[in-house]
């Protein structure tokens, strides 16, 4: 039970510590009331290595258009039909 305190507390505690770099010194303000840790995490942050996209090839998340294929793809698959309603069911009338 003591160990499950501990761990608990050491992610609040490092939780808290992400939290107060992304909300001032990451964006260049100084932490209120705690200079000295805003300087430390800048100190820190600046020691670490950075990754620079150097192929030219953009990071972001890929766009893909549901639904659309090559010519004659989905054959064998239950498409929808006029409405929204999957080829082939029953109309009701």
């Amino acid at each position: 039970m003591l160990m499950i305190i501990v761990v608990m507390l050491v992610i609040v505690a490092v939780a808290t510590l992400v939290m107060t770099f992304v909300a001032y010194p990451h964006r260049g303000h100084d932490v209120p009331r705690a200079p000295w840790l805003g300087e430390a995490m800048t100190r820190a942050v600046e020691s670490l290595p950075i990754v620079d996209n150097t192929e030219g090839v953009p990071t972001g998340p890929r766009v893909v258009e549901v639904g659309r294929g090559p010519a004659g793809a989905g054959r064998g698959t239950v498409g929808t039909g006029e409405a929204g309603r999957p080829k082939g069911s029953a109309r009701a009338s």
